[in-house]
């Protein structure tokens, strides 16, 4: 027949005549002989079969390459040499017949007020998927969509594909991919500035992570006191003649979490001028 892998003697036929379709039992025996003695798989015992074959058939007409073999439609690979493929010490391509779970996706990890969730991308074939978080410098199993978050840090996760193979029940696992959130509520910059002459306006920089914030004052040598805001903008009325210090922290009210303090901002209200008299004396 054509179109077949190997071919090899017919110990059947009278000498001089082949037909290599009563030698499938002596092509099967030397995949064997080559599997058993390596420990190795079907496919990987086919491979060295096919890149060490004897091709010296008179009729040889090489018509295609598999794999970088030569094959030919009347005597496929050649005929299998058991030594020559227990020997081979190339490298041996995946299983092109079986079913491979797909490379692994990105992880992705969105911060909301008080939790972060966590969603990955499908791999093809993957039948279930493993998802972890690292603990104390281990990977601990994690199987909900979303983590509630207590306190400032570095939160890890990552996740895998997992493939059991309906044919045969073979487990096939995907490479790992990692995602990270930073939780560091880090405090920006205070604004303030002198309106009105009379007034201070104070604008503050939002902080990620917080849902309000608390600025605090303090006017001259006093204590700083909480202003009674909670939001990004205040004003002080009647600044006039005092230095005004401000800073402010933002806070998680669902996880009760606070940032660090802000840097200080300092401003001198504006001084407050009297009144001028002029008295104008006629001169005699």
């Amino acid at each position: 027949g054509k179109g077949f892998e190997f071919w090899d003697n017919d110990l059947v036929a009278d000498a001089g005549g082949d037909a290599s379709s009563f030698s499938n039992g002596i092509i099967l025996g030397k995949l064997l002989k080559i599997k058993d003695t390596l420990n190795c798989s079907w496919w990987e015992a086919r491979f060295r079969a096919r890149a060490t074959a004897d091709r010296n058939e008179p009729n040889r007409n090489n018509i295609d390459t598999i794999d970088g073999i030569h094959w030919c439609k009347e005597n496929g690979f050649g005929i299998i040499n058991v030594a020559n493929a227990i020997a081979y010490t190339g490298d041996i391509p995946l299983d092109p017949y079986r079913r491979r779970i797909g490379d692994v996706g990105s992880l992705t990890l969105t911060r909301a007020e008080d939790y972060i969730s966590i969603a990955y991308d499908e791999i093809t074939n993957a039948t279930s998927y493993e998802v972890q978080m690292e603990t104390d410098g281990e990977w601990i199993d994690y199987t909900e969509s979303t983590y509630t978050w207590t306190e400032k840090g570095t939160y890890k996760f990552r996740y895998r594909g997992k493939m059991v193979d309906p044919d045969n029940g073979n487990i096939e696992y995907s490479e790992w991919a990692e995602g990270t959130a930073v939780i560091t509520m880090t405090p920006g910059t205070i604004t303030v500035t002198n309106s009105n002459y009379t007034d201070n306006s104070i604008t503050i920089q939002a902080i990620q992570d917080c849902s309000d914030y608390e600025i605090f004052r303090k006017v001259g040598g006093s204590n700083f006191i909480k202003l009674t805001t909670s939001g990004l903008t205040h004003t002080d009325a009647d600044t006039v003649n005092f230095i005004y210090h401000y800073r402010y922290r933002g806070y998680n009210r669902y996880n009760n979490v606070y940032s660090e303090w802000s840097e200080e901002a300092v401003i001198r209200g504006m001084p407050l001028f009297q009144k001028l008299s002029i008295v104008v004396k006629e001169q005699i």
